[in-house]
Formats: structure tokens, C-alpha cells, sequence
């Protein structure tokens, strides 16, 4: 497995619910052999939507030969952060590692690898997941 990470500092008041560590190990533990990209990023706008995961399975293409995984992992507000980090161990993370895999299965010539993506966020105290 290859990981790259882009993490910058945050300003006072925003943590980051997700851990490197629990990506990783769950990746590991499932025996998930590809590339992904993890990028923690600042959302903009409304505080009270925090978006926990953005992914997408990006295929081969003129810069980049190899199929790889983008995920952003978005801060939240600090009194949050220990609540959604108990969700994203235990819902979000391995939700996201099954679609990673079951994308990475998907047949090569299947029209189905293309435009895949997955969204998880939470607002007001629900947990929202979508795969497509």
C-alpha cells in the first residue's frame, strides 16, 4: 500500500476527527494493496455540516499511471472532535475501506470504476453515508 498525506494546521477551535492511524490499520487489517491519496482540508461555510469523508477512485490518465483513491477528510469544530472520531473508527472507516475494495475488484473494462464515489457527514447529530 502507498499512502501520501497533505495535512496542514488548523486554526483555533477546528480538530481533525480523523486519524491517519485508523485508515491504515483498517486498510491493512482488510489487505487493501493500492495508492491513496489522504487530504485533510478546512470546509468552508456552515460549521454546524462537518464533512468527514470525500473519496473518489481515480483511474490511469496522462499524468498519473496508476488507479488510485483521493479522500479528504474535513475538520470539525473541537468539541466535536472526540464524538466523530468514535464514529469515523467505528461506521465511516469501515464503510469506506469496504467500497475501496469492492471498487478496486470491479472488472477493468466495467463502465462501473468510473465516477465512483463516497460521501460521509455528519449534521446535527446524524451520520449521513452515500456510496455511488
Amino acid at each position: 500500500m502507498e499512502l501520501t498525506i497533505d495535512k496542514d494546521k488548523l486554526y483555533k477551535g477546528l480538530s481533525y476527527p480523523m486519524k491517519t492511524s485508523f485508515l491504515k490499520e483498517a486498510l491493512e487489517s482488510a489487505g487493501f494493496d493500492g495508492h491513496v491519496h489522504l487530504q485533510y482540508w478546512i470546509p468552508q461555510g456552515d460549521k454546524s455540516l462537518c464533512r468527514l469523508i470525500y473519496a473518489d477512485y481515480r483511474l490511469v490518465n496522462m499524468r498519473v499511471e496508476n488507479e488510485r483513491f483521493f479522500i479528504r477528510t474535513g475538520a470539525c469544530l473541537s468539541q466535536q472532535r472526540k464524538a466523530l472520531e468514535q464514529i469515523m473508527k467505528e461506521s465511516v472507516i469501515p464503510e469506506l475501506v469496504s467500497w475501496m475494495i469492492e471498487s478496486q475488484n470491479l472488472p477493468d473494462d466495467s463502465t462501473r470504476k468510473t465516477g465512483r464515489r463516497f460521501f460521509a457527514n455528519y449534521e446535527n447529530g446524524d451520520l449521513s453515508i452515500e456510496k455511488c
